[in-house]
């Protein structure tokens, strides 16, 4: 006995189920797509994001401090008006000093720096070095006017004298 198989006719799926179906598997594909994209943009605008608060909050930081520079800026400014203002009249100690000669000693210094004047008095060992420290002082260009005053002998011998200097005002200079 041999057992036959009939053969069965195939079920025919419908058209319309068939186009659904790709319809869904399309969709299906769309949606898991859409979602892996909008994944990534998001972390994308959610790094952009953290980057605009670094970039505000480093922004108001900036703010705070340039108005704390603003501060020191102004006294800053004040300050530099006070010393361009400022007169260097050191340089009046080292013009007189490279100027003196070994022989004569100073007692007395007076500067006023308003008048542009130096009184000195001191002692020399001699008229002749008091005469020969005179023309010095005259052949400097920085002194305007040389005046001797006062000029007598000395206790121990020497010879001493007071003299009046009128300075040009650009030895304030550098």
């Amino acid at each position: 006995m041999a057992i036959e198989v009939a053969p069965k006719a195939k079920i025919q799926a419908p058209f319309w189920s068939i186009a659904v179906l790709v319809i869904a598997v399309i969709l299906g594909l769309i949606l898991a797509g859409s979602y892996f994209y909008f994944q990534a943009k998001q972390a994308d605008l959610e790094e952009e994001l953290k980057f605009t608060a670094s970039e505000k909050a480093l922004r108001s930081e900036i703010a705070e401090k340039e108005s704390d520079l603003a501060l020191y800026s102004d006294k800053i400014g004040t300050f530099k008006v006070l010393l361009d203002k400022h007169m260097k009249v050191g340089n009046v100690f080292g013009l007189v000093q490279d100027i003196c000669l070994p022989t004569v000693w100073f007692s007395t210094f007076d500067f006023q720096a308003k008048q542009n004047q130096i009184k000195v008095s001191g002692e020399a060992d001699g008229f002749i070095t008091i005469g020969q420290q005179v023309l010095l002082l005259k052949e400097n260009d920085f002194f305007k006017k040389v005046s001797l005053s006062e000029l007598s002998m000395g206790e121990e011998g020497g010879v001493s004298f007071s003299l009046l200097l009128t300075v040009d005002p650009q030895v304030y200079g550098e």
